[in-house]
Order: structure tokens, then C-alpha cells, then sequence
């Protein structure tokens, strides 16, 4: 093999090698194009099948109370016991102190925060939450962290 030949030789393996390294990247490039559309193609279609089977949440109304979905078909368990002057008992809490909020979800805003050993005047119940003057206002609680007296 003379010496020419040898050049084009190396020459011709040099460019099948870089055809090979640009083919696998465009492989590459196409296959994570692939999966990103895929993938959002699948949490489309999650979403709108979840859409079309769940009911609409419950959206919130000017005054901060929640209004239930129209087609709600029981309401939740509203009680309101002002009149029997009930306390409500503040119990441990992992924190230290249990958030009092402007409605009876965890999405609601904090409002304040009351202590563990304290106790409220009782105005309502809702679901498992407690309205409760405290502060010279109004705020809801988890009744999991409180026990009426």
C-alpha cells in the first residue's frame, strides 16, 4: 500500500466515523424530542380524562366562604352552636401551635395562630373544622388538634 492510498484510506475512515457520531446524535436529538411530546401528550390526556370525571372544585367567593360545586349532591355538616356558649380546648401539636385560618381548608389564608392548653369560644362547626373567636376576630381550626368542652 502506497502511501497515497493509505492517506485515503485514513481519510475515508475518518468520515464514516464522523457520519456515524452525527447519525447517533440526530438519533438522540429525535428520541428526546420524542419523549417530551409523548409525555405531554399522556398528562394531556390524563388531566382532560380527569376533568371530564371529577367535579368542578369549589370556588372561592368574595367574602373568603367557599361556595360548593352546583352539582354537589350533599352538603357538608354545618352546625351552629354559639348559643350553648361551648369551648373549644387547643391540644399538642407537633409544632407548637395550631394555624387558625379565614376558612375551614388548609388552602385558606393563616390568620393567626393560637397554643396548645388554650381555649376559644366555640361559633360553628364545618366537616371536621371549628370557627372560633380568638383575638377579637373569627378564624377556622382543625378539630384535630382541638376537643370541645
Amino acid at each position: 500500500m502506497n502511501r497515497n492510498n493509505f492517506r485515503s484510506f485514513e481519510k475515508f475512515h475518518t468520515l464514516k466515523l464522523l457520519f456515524w457520531a452525527v447519525a447517533f446524535l440526530v438519533f438522540a436529538v429525535l428520541v428526546f424530542i420524542f419523549r417530551i411530546v409523548y409525555e405531554n401528550n399522556l398528562s394531556k390526556q390524563s388531566t382532560q380524562s380527569y376533568l371530564a370525571t371529577s367535579t368542578p372544585p369549589a370556588t372561592p367567593a368574595i367574602n373568603n366562604q367557599v361556595t360548593p360545586p352546583k352539582d354537589a349532591t350533599s352538603s357538608p355538616e354545618v352546625k351552629d352552636v354559639a348559643p350553648q356558649n361551648t369551648q373549644v380546648l387547643i391540644l399538642d401539636t407537633p409544632t407548637g401551635w395550631l394555624n387558625v385560618r379565614s376558612g375551614p381548608t388548609t388552602t385558606e389564608t393563616i390568620v393567626g395562630k393560637v397554643n396548645p392548653g388554650e381555649t376559644y369560644d366555640l361559633i360553628q362547626e364545618k366537616d371536621s373544622w371549628y370557627k372560633i373567636h380568638f383575638a377579637g376576630q373569627e378564624g377556622w381550626i382543625t378539630s384535630q388538634y382541638a376537643k370541645k368542652q
